[in-house]
């Protein structure tokens, strides 16, 4: 599954994650291009940028500060690459104006960061994510919570149930239902309606584009977290980072 030319590889309840294989020549409007009427780069991601007039280093992740050097093993040895990183947007998604991004001629990579509890960070290369949501005002079951976005293409909202109800929350889907484990729920036995994964699909067909369910995301989560080789860090291991290289070739190197 596809969004533009990037694999998908989780859609979650409000984020979706998408893979940038590092590549020396991606044009840097392939960045613009990832944000649309319903999905956008979130603030926390560091973009990794090739051939630019002024550099953008060091890069600060959110909750740490990491100096990063990034060495492309087939770039020009007359290119730049910079990094640019801000966590503080007012609206949480990246901030296009503010990188100046038009002073860079290619899109290189990206690094997602994600904090936790604590001190707790979680860095993952050559991975971006974005924010979904729906447009307009919010159409959400009686028993689901709606969450209002300002994004930067104007008002929209996503929808949830609320704690102890299962079901997509959709005022045009399943809704919310009590007394049906999630094992019921996703093979459709919780009585009469559509199947969830069936509603869902189609609103991320029609607003974000990458044709799959949410549901059907998130029971998938965990195999798909286990299959990919994140990289796992702690603020303490994280102080000062240096990251020799991106493979071109998409293999992925450990931190030192």
């Amino acid at each position: 599954m596809l969004i533009d030319e990037f694999p998908v590889q989780i859609v979650g309840q409000d984020t979706i994650k998408i893979n940038l294989e590092p590549r020396c020549d991606r044009p840097i409007e392939a960045l613009r291009s990832l944000s649309t009427k319903n999905y956008a780069p979130k603030s926390t991601n560091a973009i990794l940028l090739n051939n630019c007039t002024s550099g953008f280093s060091p890069c600060n992740i959110p909750s740490i500060s990491v100096r990063t050097h990034f060495e492309s093993l087939n770039c020009s040895n007359n290119s730049s690459l910079s990094c640019f990183s801000r966590a503080d947007s007012a609206n949480g998604f990246f901030d296009y104006n503010m990188a100046n991004i038009s002073q860079c001629k290619y899109l290189l990579s990206s690094i997602s960061a994600e904090s936790f509890t604590g001190s707790a960070v979680s860095l993952e290369i050559q991975i971006m994510e974005l924010r979904w949501w729906l447009q307009g005002d919010c159409r959400c079951s009686e028993d689901a919570i709606c969450t209002q976005v300002e994004s930067p293409a104007g008002s929209g909202f996503r929808c949830h149930c609320r704690d102890g109800l299962a079901g997509d929350g959709y005022l045009a889907g399943v809704g919310c239902r009590k007394g049906c484990n999630p094992a019921k729920y996703l093979t459709g036995r919780c009585g009469a309606g559509a199947r969830p994964a069936v509603f869902l699909g189609g609103i991320v067909v029609a607003a974000v584009g990458v044709g799959l369910g949410l549901v059907c995301c998130l029971a998938r989560r965990n195999s798909i977290s286990k299959a990919k080789s994140f990289r796992k860090l702690h603020r303490a291991e994280a102080a000062d980072i240096n990251i020799p290289h991106l493979s071109l070739q998409g293999n992925r190197k450990g931190h030192e």
